[in-house]
């Protein structure tokens, strides 16, 4: 299926795509206040193998066979809803300013709507103005408000661990009474259904204290990247956040943790991330279209 405008085809992308699609990132980002250093393995990895891209749902725009835009969809069951998330967005510098992000969405809705989905939800940071007002000319609308962080190793004030707190790695958790735990509902990288689908490249850890269970956390050893930490409220203050940061940061192996989409409304999970030398590094609007 392709959509030909005066200068620029929009398809649907393919695995054979995938070098192009790197490239055509790397350019995009080029300029972005967030600097990306992605290998063409770790490009795969993030894109393919963790946001699980659905190719026939991704859209590119071409320019004498070029890729000059793209829109990396994941496809995902998230709050019940079938969803379009949008995992990646982006113009290479010298495209920008010819609609292709509407192009590209134009092309993309009708397949949507034809395939039942019923939103579509996207990222955006706060101060991306520009992406934020042609996001809002789709339909899109701001539905919530992230902070997103990296630990600062200078800062990292965890202090001794206590005899009383035990972690283990496992396998089965108890995903009801884990949902339990959470102060705010994740956000679409972090559902369960996401998780559960990336499982091969997540750590799963139980706390017990003084043999009681009382919280988990969920992080990839591989990037640092913690996607839960959830403690049971009569459990709290007692030090189990901090013992699973210890964790965390001893058998990751690059030592740079980050914590994403962390909800503004989250006060408590917001001052421990500091407290504990969390450093905010960004903030960015959830966006959602209803189809």
């Amino acid at each position: 299926m392709i959509a030909v405008t005066r200068e620029f085809a929009i398809r649907s992308l393919g695995l054979e795509d995938l070098d192009t699609m790197y490239k055509a990132f790397k350019n995009a980002f080029s300029d972005y206040p967030i600097h990306f250093k992605l290998t063409r393995e770790h490009f795969r990895k993030k894109f393919v193998d963790n946001l699980d891209i659905n190719f026939p749902f991704s859209a590119g725009a071409f320019y004498s066979e070029t890729l000059v835009g793209f829109i990396f969809t994941s496809i995902s069951q998230y709050e019940g809803k079938k969803t379009a998330y949008n995992g990646g967005t982006g113009v290479i510098p010298e495209f920008r300013g010819n609609g292709l992000v509407q192009k590209m969405f134009q092309y993309l809705l009708p397949m949507f709507k034809e395939n039942e989905f019923q939103q579509c939800i996207l990222e955006v940071l706060i101060n991306n103005h520009a992406a934020i007002k042609a996001y809002k000319k789709l339909g899109f609308v701001k539905t919530r408000d992230y902070k997103c962080f990296k630990l600062n190793p200078l800062n990292f004030t965890v202090g001794a661990a206590s005899t009383d707190i035990i972690i283990q790695q496992i396998t089965d958790p108890d995903w009801d009474r884990f949902l339990k735990y959470l102060d705010y509902a994740p956000s679409y990288l972090d559902s369960l259904e996401m998780i559960k689908k990336n499982i091969k490249n997540e750590t799963i850890l139980e706390a017990f204290f003084s043999g009681q269970p009382a919280g988990y956390a969920i992080y990839q050893p591989a990037t640092g990247r913690i996607n839960y930490i959830a403690v049971e409220k009569s459990f709290r203050n007692r030090g189990i956040g901090k013992a699973f940061i210890r964790y965390i940061y001893h058998h990751s192996h690059t030592k740079l943790l980050t914590i994403i989409n962390v909800d503004r409304k989250s006060e408590s999970m917001l001052i421990f991330l500091l407290n504990i030398g969390f450093e905010n590094q960004f903030d960015q609007y959830e966006m959602r279209l209803i189809i």
